[in-house]
């Protein structure tokens, strides 16, 4: 079996899967909860040729994202028989206990948007912050940052509602250790528990990769078009939300 290689739309209709696949031959990985003793470990061979693709056109992208990545920034990821180069905010949520212990983010339920979706979009948030801070000046920019601290109030609204209505824990290293807990064949079928469960990342762990991904993803924003696309966005994954006028 080539690993490597596998016609579009082989596999789909994963709940955990972003769709957008025109970065890359194969099916997005699924990024659901996990920990990396249960994971599958890459060979040399495998290591060796998800790096020469990796390389092959400079700076490479996240197979399950899209983000632009390096080699310090990649990692082996294992997912339906297929190997992927992925960057850590889509590594890390099938690895839990890989997570940097002082950092962990939080575990919430949030099962309306995929893993690497919610990625894309804390990134472009801290991105969009990041513009906001090293040009205080442009007032068009100031105003996105502004409306997108109100989308950051929103996702820690989730991790209440994930205590204190879905009755589930945030803490991330409780759903590591229970995930040790589990006998092989329940860790198989941990979908049925866990599958609307994301990983929310904490940006204080991102600041180092924030200014890289400024420079080779979002350069070329049109500020005038953001909030109207936030607006989209945010009305298809959580409905409730009302941009400011």
């Amino acid at each position: 079996m080539n690993l490597f290689s596998r016609k579009k739309g082989a596999v789909k209709g994963s709940a955990d899967a972003d769709r957008d696949t025109s970065h890359f031959s194969l099916p997005p990985p699924n990024l659901l909860l996990g920990i990396s003793p249960q994971a599958t470990k890459p060979n040399e061979d495998v290591e060796s040729t998800l790096i020469k693709r990796l390389e092959s056109n400079g700076h490479g992208k996240c197979d399950a994202c899209g983000v632009t990545i390096n080699g310090d920034m990649r990692h082996s990821l294992s997912s339906r028989g297929n190997w992927y180069n992925v960057c850590s905010m889509c590594y890390y949520p099938t690895h839990l206990d890989k997570i940097p212990f002082y950092d962990e983010g939080n575990i919430i339920y949030f099962p309306n948007m995929s893993q690497a979706r919610l990625n894309a979009f804390l990134r472009g948030l801290w991105v969009v912050q990041f513009f906001a801070n090293t040009d205080p000046e442009n007032e068009e920019m100031r105003d996105v940052a502004e409306t997108l601290s109100d989308l950051e109030r929103t996702l820690e609204h989730v991790v209440k509602v994930t205590v204190n209505i879905a009755k589930a824990p945030s803490d991330t290293g409780i759903y590591a250790s229970t995930l040790h807990l589990l006998q092989d064949h329940e860790y198989a079928q941990r979908h049925k528990y866990f599958g609307g469960f994301r990983w929310l990342p904490s940006k204080d762990m991102y600041e180092k990769e924030i200014p890289f991904w400024a420079q080779n993803d979002y350069k070329n924003l049109h500020y005038e078009q953001m909030a109207s696309n936030i607006t989209k966005f945010m009305k298809e994954y959580t409905p409730s939300f009302r941009i400011k006028e």
